[in-house]
């Protein structure tokens, strides 16, 4: 008989509705049940695309044996980690400091009150000789602990809690800013690149898009890089070689288009083999602004993939874009998208070989049950790629008869937002007016689904429901940016279009600062002050997979306040910079979104007004700038605006494009 869980909106929850175990979702309901009976919480937490998370249900959350120690000793509780973000980052803080080590599934064990005090991630039903706990064991043992030792426990929780809260405050600033600081980050970055195979850091290799942008974005400031010539040279080979090492490896899909969440393996061969929104929205735009500063092929042809994936297989109903694919399909991982020799053969031809030789493919195959991933073991240039992309639409058309991987057909209202700032960036790179087009109406789709009546933002939406939870930290600032994006688009969409824009994401930044700040310290809570109280309330300094709020927000605020010279943004922006000082120094792998934020103000936000003249030759600009058809005015020319002051008018694109680029 199914539980709870089978009338629950989540595709996550409901994958456990038929599970002996008495699940609840997360609310008040179990939270005073907790109580009443006095028992621990055992909060779950994953995600519907999930492989290990899928492993662990099947192997516990389905037993019955087990499934009745769950239900005798815990209050039970599922949490989808995309519906519930907030909860996602309280425990795994908790799981993180109590193990050292975090993932998904997640497993937390608190207090009634929800106060985490244990927990972990994955756990296998019995003993396998690895050296992790059995599932059945954990319970007992932590069963126990709550009837023999609740002082302790209750003394672990609050430890655990107390830590959390404290890490909210930035440390003590000991230096005032500099723009040096920028190129000492840039230099440590590229310090960590792994030179052999690309990316940053050893296995497991995720990518690292707000690292690579920060990069992308550092080479069009020469007046920094001239302070340290080496480095110039250096960071071109950094950026080439880690999107190399994604495009042509295994973390992309070269069938299908779009990238898997991470490689398991140093070399970017096998991945992981989900799909999420967010890390294809973050790589398509690293992809477009790469391109449009060195014009390789492959960067093209690679976003060009992504955008063709998400139109082919992620968009909804409404427009907008589901949150993940599976990684399972058929009940084993990855089956989806592997390959056989003898399948291979017969699709291909006599193409067949050549193909198979520049895939590494053998009979052994690189994966299980002499399967194979498509990596390339060739030559890694576009023309040998390229050689095969009539092969690879046939294998597309093929696959397209295998049973797919589950969807999770959520409308995310962060995700969402960061495709449109992505797509904005491809629809200038690539000169695609209706990929503009497309963001533009993809943009008022979710504001208009999204907008609450208090003028905050909604989380997310199921289909045919309304918008609901309120939305996080990251969920405005990833619409205000791509409110911003949008209106840096003036030459397409006109002025008044532009203005709208840009103040719609001056009113959300406002109730931002309002509703998520912290009157007694600086940045950003996570949630806003008409949040759920939960156990601890956070603020996220770091980025993650995605980019940090706080740090997504210094670029937000350094935009405003140069387009409306309002103080409170100026004022905003300062106490932001300030607080981040010590991790940009210390730690700029973390911090990659807040640097993008702080050179963004570096160079300046630029307008390039066109009077008598036309605005396409400006389409390329290396440096951002908001374009504006002038009128009223005798004269032919380019005024450029940027730093607090307007250079004199100048008759030729060429040059004001050359302004642009010593910005």
């Amino acid at each position: 008989m199914p539980n709870r869980l089978a009338q629950s909106h989540s595709l996550y929850l409901r994958q456990h509705a038929d599970n002996p175990v008495d699940w609840h979702p997360w609310g008040p309901e179990a939270l005073a049940l907790a109580k009443q009976l006095d028992k621990p919480l055992l909060v779950s937490i994953g995600y519907s695309a999930c492989h290990w998370c899928h492993v662990m249900a099947h192997e516990c959350f389905e037993d019955a044996y087990i499934a009745s120690l769950m239900n005798e000793h815990f209050v039970c509780i599922k949490v989808d980690r995309e519906e519930r973000p907030d909860l996602d980052q309280l425990y795994m803080d908790a799981v993180q400091m109590i193990t050292g080590r975090g993932g998904w599934p997640l497993n937390a064990f608190c207090l009634p009150d929800g106060r985490p005090f244990f927990g972990g991630t994955y756990f296998p039903s019995r003993d396998r000789g690895q050296g992790i706990i059995p599932w059945p064991q954990l319970l007992m043992r932590v069963a126990e602990h709550f009837k023999q030792d609740r002082t302790g426990l209750e003394e672990n929780a609050q430890s655990i809690c107390s830590n959390i809260a404290f890490n909210n405050n930035p440390p003590e600033v000991k230096d005032t800013w500099a723009p040096q600081h920028l190129l000492e980050a840039a230099s440590a970055l590229a310090s960590t690149h792994d030179d052999d195979c690309g990316g940053f850091g050893a296995a497991p290799k995720f990518p690292a898009p707000m690292i690579v942008e920060y990069l992308l974005r550092i080479l069009r400031s020469p007046q920094l890089l001239n302070a340290n010539p080496s480095l110039g040279e250096r960071i071109p080979s950094v950026v080439s070689k880690t999107l190399e090492a994604m495009a042509y490896g295994g973390l992309h899909d070269h069938v299908g288009g779009g990238f898997m969440r991470y490689c398991v393996d140093r070399e970017w061969q096998i991945p992981h083999f989900e799909k999420m929104l967010y890390d294809n929205a973050l790589l398509l735009k690293v992809y477009a602004q790469a391109y449009a500063q060195d014009q390789d092929p492959m960067w093209k042809a690679t976003a060009e993939g992504v955008i063709e994936w998400l139109h082919r297989e992620m968009r909804v109903a409404s427009g907008a874009y589901a949150a993940t694919l599976d990684a399972d399909s058929e009940g084993h991982e990855g089956s989806y998208y592997v390959w056989k020799p003898t399948e291979l053969d017969s699709l291909l031809g006599a193409e067949s070989g050549a193909f198979q030789t520049y895939y590494g493919i053998t009979s052994e195959g690189n994966f299980e049950h002499g399967n194979s991933h498509l990596y390339t073991t060739g030559k890694r240039s576009y023309e040998a790629w390229a050689h095969f992309n009539e092969a690879r639409q046939t294998l597309l058309e093929a696959r397209k008869k295998r049973p797919a991987p589950g969807r999770d057909d959520k409308v995310l209202l962060g995700w969402n937002s960061l495709v449109v700032t992505s797509l904005l960036a491809a629809s200038r790179a690539f000169n695609r007016p209706d990929w503009l087009q497309e963001s533009a109406t993809l943009l008022e789709t979710l504001l208009g689904a999204f907008k609450r009546p208090d003028g905050l933002l909604a989380h997310v939406q199921y289909a045919g429901k309304p918008a609901e939870g309120l939305g996080t930290l990251c969920d405005h600032v990833y619409c205000i940016e791509a409110c911003l994006a949008l209106a840096e688009q003036v030459d397409l969409l006109g002025a008044a279009q532009s203005a709208y824009w840009v103040q719609t994401a001056e009113g959300l930044t406002t109730q931002v600062l309002s509703s998520f700040g912290d009157p007694q310290a600086a940045g950003y809570f996570y949630t806003a002050h008409e949040h759920e109280a939960l156990a601890v309330r956070k603020k996220l300094w770091y980025d993650s997979a995605m980019p940090a709020g706080n740090g997504l927000l210094l670029g937000v605020l350094s935009k405003l306040y140069a387009l409306t010279a309002k103080a409170p943004f100026l004022e905003a922006f300062e106490s932001q910079r300030s607080a981040y000082i010590p991790w940009v120094t210390r730690a700029p792998n973390a911090v990659a979104s807040a640097l993008c934020g702080l050179l963004s103000d570096y160079s300046g936000v630029a307008t390039v007004t066109a009077y008598n003249v036309p605005l396409e030759p400006l389409w390329n600009a290396q440096h951002p700038a908001f374009l504006v058809q002038g009128a009223g005015v005798s004269q032919s020319g380019y005024a450029l605006c940027a730093k607090g002051q307007c250079y004199p008018l100048e008759s030729s694109a060429q040059a004001v494009m050359q302004q642009l680029s010593v910005l």
